[in-house]
């Protein structure tokens, strides 16, 4: 949520898309370091890990005091000055006088002296009132994130390595090691192309790509493994007689991390964020994120029975949300790429349809009005009626004159 208010909307999803990078790294050495620590014999083995986790939160409790405060938030809080100041350090080396800052500044302030006279919804409001609908589209995108099955895959791929016909702790530890290598290299993409490549898209055709590799993976557990229950461990492995089928699901474990680096990792943070209005955001966003991790508490406690019990049909479920998800999103999912938080509103005013593939406004990257904020107008502002709160407010006419003069000349 800070991310989407701080950073210019030209750059927000990719501003986001290295938070997600910056998480991936962080799994990748945790996968590392428990493949090193795996060959400590004692309680070492568990305790170095815990352990080094402090290293990241004392860095983040450091570095957090020196971070700008959001200059919504400020505005919000009637501290306007402090809010150009940061605007002005954010998106124009300081300058306070930059058309963009003042457009900028007009905007929030107009959006913000509206929402002033109405109180933020409630949380009964968020989910059956009249922001019902980009509040469920807002954890629609969570669900359908922790519903591709990621974190089975992160939890345990152990397991499912070894399922795969890797026997050896230490050869699906290497194996899991390597899905962090896959994971971070596919997510660093999105730094670059995110703002181009949109969010509805990305989403669609990653489900399509997760859908088929979670197929594969549980067609050929199906065909090629022998299931051998182990009583001991309470797990389901299977005994391969055909290498080629095995190795094959392990590529498809990677193939189906890459899907997902590329697609949802980074998109389901950014989305959610984009499409509130600053009325409904701490609370909404609050409730996605819930969501997400709601979903994944229930995931990391039955996932290794459900391993152990229907084995490739756990796959095969997975494989169907992935399809259906993809659907979900194209019929009903606005695209949110590069158009500004104010913006998002007209997108989501009444008499506007829900089948959002039918409406062009809504599936378009960029922009929806004519001039943008580069000419130091701010964007016609809507309520969530799709009332006009104030057109094109004009800030600092002197400034923005002198340069259009310029221009003519």
């Amino acid at each position: 949520m800070y991310q989407s208010e701080i950073a210019p909307r030209e750059i927000r999803g990719r501003i986001i898309s290295i938070f997600q990078c910056f998480v991936n790294f962080g799994i990748l050495i945790a996968f590392w370091i428990q493949f090193g620590t795996s060959h400590i014999n004692g309680s070492a083995a568990w305790r170095l890990p815990m352990g080094l986790q402090m290293i990241a939160t004392v860095a983040l409790h450091v570095t957090m005091w020196f971070m700008p405060e959001s200059p919504r938030w400020l505005v919000q809080k009637d501290r306007q000055e402090e809010a150009l100041h940061v605007l002005a350090q954010v998106h124009a080396g300081g300058d306070i006088n930059d058309p963009y800052v003042q457009a900028e500044l007009a905007e929030i302030v107009a959006k913000l002296s509206f929402e002033k006279n109405h109180p933020p919804p409630s949380y009964f409001d968020l989910l059956l009132g009249s922001q019902r609908r980009r509040m469920w589209i807002g954890i629609g995108v969570q669900f359908w994130q922790s519903m591709t099955g990621i974190n089975v895959i992160m939890y345990y791929a152990v397991f499912l390595f070894q399922q795969a016909g890797l026997g050896a702790t230490s050869s699906s530890l290497l194996a899991n090691g390597l899905q962090g290598v896959v994971l971070n290299v596919f997510t660093y993409p999105n730094m670059y192309y995110m703002d181009k490549w949109g969010r509805r898209w990305p989403m669609v055709i990653g489900g399509v790509g997760m859908g088929i590799s979670m197929m594969i993976i549980g067609v050929l557990m199906k065909a090629y493994g022998d299931p051998v229950f182990d009583s001991l461990t309470q797990k389901t492995n299977f005994d391969f007689t055909n290498a080629a089928a095995s190795r094959t699901i392990i590529a498809f474990v990677y193939i189906y991390v890459a899907w997902f680096a590329i697609t949802w990792a980074c998109v389901a943070w950014v989305y959610p964020p984009e499409i509130f209005s600053m009325s409904m955001r701490g609370r909404a966003t609050s409730m996605t994120t819930a969501t997400n991790w709601f979903i994944n508490f229930w995931f990391a406690l039955y996932i290794p029975t459900a391993m152990a019990k229907i084995s490739w049909k756990l796959y095969m479920i997975f494989m169907a949300l992935c399809y259906l998800m993809s659907v979900v999103v194209y019929l009903f999912y606005p695209e949110s790429a590069g158009k500004t938080l104010e913006e998002m509103d007209f997108l989501f005013s009444k008499g506007r349809s829900p089948w959002t593939f039918l409406d062009r406004e809504a599936t378009r990257i960029g922009a929806l009005f004519a001039r943008d904020l580069e000419h130091g107008e701010a964007l016609t502002v809507f309520d969530e009626d799709g009332m006009v709160l104030k057109d094109k407010v004009r800030q600092v006419e002197d400034v923005v004159d002198a340069n259009v003069h310029g221009e003519e000349k």
